[in-house]
C-alpha cells in the first residue's frame, strides 16, 4: 500500500516540517513505501487544505495502484491494514463530527484509502470542485463529507471504516491518532458554517 502525505507552512516557519519528520519516522517503522511532499505556501491555511484532493489526483495518476492518504500532523501506530480492493473506491474511517443538519455523516479525512478506479477519481474531481469554489470558510473535510452525501447513493463504492482506523484517544486497534487541535478545529468550523448559513438567511430575507 502506498502512502501520500503533504505539508506547507508560512514563510520562517516549519511547524508542519516538524510534523512530517514525525510522521516520516513513524512510516519508516511501520511501512515500506511513502511519499511526504513539500508544497509551496498557499497564502491561508485554508488555501492549502483545499489543495488536498488536487494532490491526491495526481498521486493516483502517477502510481497508477491503491494509495492511503494520512495528515501529516497524524501519527500511525501500527502497520495500515490491507482491505479488499474489490470493495471500495474511497473508504474513511468513522468519526465524531457533530450532525448540524447540513451535514449528517460522521467521517474522518485525516486517513483515507483510494483505490485506482475511474469512480475513485469521480469522487475526487467532485471534491475538488467544491473546494474550489465554495464560499464557505471550512477545511477540505467539509467538502469531503458533502461530496459523500451527494455521491453516496451512485456507482461509486463509499466504504465506512471502523473508528479504531483513525481517532484521537488511542486504544490497542487504533492505527492512526488525530492531533487534539485537530479536532478543536473541527467545533471551530462547524460554527463558521452555522454563522455562514444564518448570514445567508439573512440577506434573503
Amino acid at each position: 500500500m502506498y502512502v501520500v502525505s503533504f505539508y506547507s507552512d508560512a514563510p520562517g516557519r516549519d511547524v508542519y516540517a516538524g510534523y512530517a519528520q514525525t510522521l516520516e519516522q513513524d512510516l519508516q517503522r511501520h511501512q515500506d513505501v511513502f511519499r511526504i511532499e513539500r508544497l509551496p505556501y498557499r497564502g491561508t491555511w485554508l488555501a492549502t487544505c483545499h489543495a488536498k484532493p488536487s494532490f491526491l489526483l495526481a498521486a493516483l495518476e502517477e502510481q497508477q495502484q491503491p494509495i492511503v492518504w494520512l495528515d501529516v500532523d497524524s501519527r500511525l501506530l501500527t502497520p495500515i491494514p490491507l482491505i479488499d480492493p474489490d470493495s471500495y473506491d474511497i473508504a474513511a474511517p468513522q468519526g465524531s463530527n457533530q450532525n448540524t443538519g447540513l451535514i449528517t455523516i460522521s467521517l474522518e479525512v485525516a486517513m483515507l484509502y483510494i483505490n485506482n478506479t475511474d469512480n475513485a477519481k469521480r469522487f475526487l474531481r467532485e471534491w475538488r470542485r467544491r473546494c474550489d469554489t465554495s464560499d464557505l470558510p471550512v477545511t477540505d473535510h467539509y467538502h469531503f463529507l458533502q461530496t459523500w452525501e451527494v455521491l453516496r447513493h451512485t456507482d461509486i463504492r463509499l466504504k465506512v471504516l471502523p473508528n479504531s482506523f483513525c481517532c484521537q484517544k488511542p486504544c490497542e486497534e487504533t492505527v492512526v491518532q488525530l492531533q487534539r487541535s485537530r479536532c478543536l478545529s473541527r467545533k471551530v468550523e462547524l460554527a463558521r458554517v452555522m454563522e455562514f448559513h444564518h448570514k445567508s438567511r439573512m440577506q434573503d430575507s
